[in-house]
């Protein structure tokens, strides 16, 4: 820039002297050499510019840059009048550029030594006739033989030019520390972020990321240079596109916090539950980019879903247990409720599962319960619930029914899936159950209830000699006197199994 002012500049006062009563007072030769320097100076500031890494490896490449634009600020004096020009406010630029591209201060006073020495030298030189003075219009050409002036001039371009040295080395020092302090912060920042244990990433207000530190990279299996091609909805999981988007515009909007529960998609397609707060960098009052701290908590997930099913299912059959069935039937009586329809309850047991567990061991008691579990499972529908609640007790809740004849059609097809053999290790065996049916709401309306009236039926089956089921509202009616004449042992499979050849327990 300061270049093409000079050149502007000399461009106007040459034309201005052509035209002038004066003329150009330049020879061709003069004018050749100081058109050559200008050219000289442009080249090598161009190759600064344009090479300034490979040069910056020599030591004293900015020092030879200082020195030749000293020296071309004192061919500009020659040529504009010596001792009589004032181009000499060159050196002052030269100085100003000499504090910023040297660091110590001994540099900065060899620069100005040079500038002090280069002008002294030349009007030396041009007193003594070694160099001939270039007269200048409206300049006294006497000005250039006369010793008192020469000197008064060059100190005065001395000292003017110590003191912009003095004042822009400790400008400068100044401004290089807060640059320093401003960079080490900056630094330390970087550092504390990209270290962090946290999950770090800065987003675009569109979404592309735009940073995203080790523990982040390392946790979705993604490298740095990748990020600039990434969008947030590139790694978000269909289930919390939607959330976080939002979520995110809402901090956008109104340059609030918010919060991260989401679920990512890593490189390799695995999911990653994370967890955190977002906050929005602002430009003055424009949102340009949204910070995101998150906690990796997959595993921490994962726990709490083993810990969950630990609480709410049976160990040994993967069945709910009785807290979790207490659950589902809940819900089960508000859909009974709103539909208008049947609620049955189905407490059932392994006939004499004791003496498998004493005779054979309990591992393969186990192995049966398990067998039977899976069994009890295939019985009923996905809408209905099978559980276990101790030993070889289940309970099932079945939903949705139009009459209690519903209830008695899965206890018939519950007794004859659990009473074909088992085959288990080496030994096959035969085993019946007993059921007992409560139905919602004949029977009652609380759940212990339906679950107390369904045991006692169950107790009443076996009472029957097992491998029966019993319905406690038929119970109620044989207390009243009312009971049906064909007998209790009819509502079993003891006359299925004669006619099978499936012997009883």
């Amino acid at each position: 820039m300061i270049l093409l002012i000079l050149y502007v500049y000399a461009l106007y006062a040459g034309t201005f002297y052509s035209f002038s009563r004066f003329g150009f007072f330049l020879s061709r030769n003069q004018t050749a050499f100081l058109l050559l320097s200008l050219c000289g100076v442009m080249l090598y500031n161009l190759s600064y510019q344009n090479a300034g890494r490979r040069l910056s490896r020599f030591r004293y490449a900015d020092h030879l840059q200082v020195f030749l634009d000293m020296l071309l600020v004192t061919v500009l004096i020659h040529f504009s009048g010596g001792a009589a020009s004032w181009v000499w406010t060159l050196y002052l630029i030269v100085t100003i550029e000499a504090v910023y591209l040297l660091k110590r201060k001994s540099e900065i006073w060899f620069a100005w030594s040079c500038g002090a020495l280069l002008y002294g030298a030349l009007l030396a030189c041009e007193h003594s006739g070694i160099i001939r003075n270039i007269p200048m219009p409206f300049v006294d050409p006497r000005l250039a033989g006369d010793n008192t002036y020469l000197l008064l001039i060059w100190f005065w371009v001395a000292i003017l030019n110590a003191a912009v040295s003095v004042v822009g080395f400790h400008l400068m020092s100044v401004s290089r520390g807060e640059t320093l302090q401003l960079k080490e912060s900056e630094q330390r920042l970087y550092a504390f972020l990209e270290y962090a244990g946290d999950l770090i990433q800065m987003n675009a207000p569109d979404g592309r990321f735009i940073y995203a530190n080790r523990a982040w990279l390392s946790a979705f299996g993604y490298q740095k240079e990748e990020l600039s091609g990434l969008r947030l909805s590139d790694l978000m999981h269909p289930e919390s596109l939607a959330c976080a988007i939002e979520e995110f515009s809402r901090v956008l909007s109104t340059g609030e916090s918010g919060s991260l529960d989401a679920i990512y998609l890593s490189r390799d397609g695995s999911p990653v539950n994370v967890e955190g707060n977002l906050s929005c960098s602002l430009r003055g009052k424009e949102p340009v980019a949204v910070w995101a701290i998150c906690r990796d908590v997959t595993k921490r997930r994962r726990a709490d879903e083993r810990l969950y099913r630990m609480a709410h299912h049976d160990v040994l059959t993967d069945l709910p247990n009785r807290l979790l069935f207490m659950d589902r039937l809940q819900q089960l009586r508000g859909m009974a409720n709103r539909t208008d329809r049947c609620l049955a309850v189905l407490y059932l047991d392994l006939d004499r599962f004791k003496s498998v567990n004493d005779t054979l061991g309990h591992a393969v008691g186990d192995k049966l319960l398990q067998a039977a579990a899976a069994r009890l499972t295939a019985s009923v529908r996905e809408t209905d619930t099978v559980a276990r609640i101790g030993g070889d007790e289940f309970v099932i809740a079945l939903a949705n029914l139009h009459d209690a004849q519903g209830a008695e059609t899965v206890a018939r097809k519950i007794m004859k899936a659990l009473c074909a053999p088992y085959q288990i290790d080496s030994h096959e065996l035969l085993v019946t159950s007993s059921i007992g049916i409560s139905v919602y709401p004949e029977d009652g309306h609380e759940l212990d209830e339906l679950l107390e009236k369904a045991d006692t039926a169950l107790y009443c089956a076996k009472e029957q000699g097992r491998g029966c089921y019993r319905k406690y509202g038929d119970l109620k009616q044989l207390r009243e006197g009312a009971g049906p004449k064909t007998g209790l042992v009819s509502r079993g499979v003891a006359g299925e199994e004669a006619a099978s050849g499936i012997p009883g327990n």
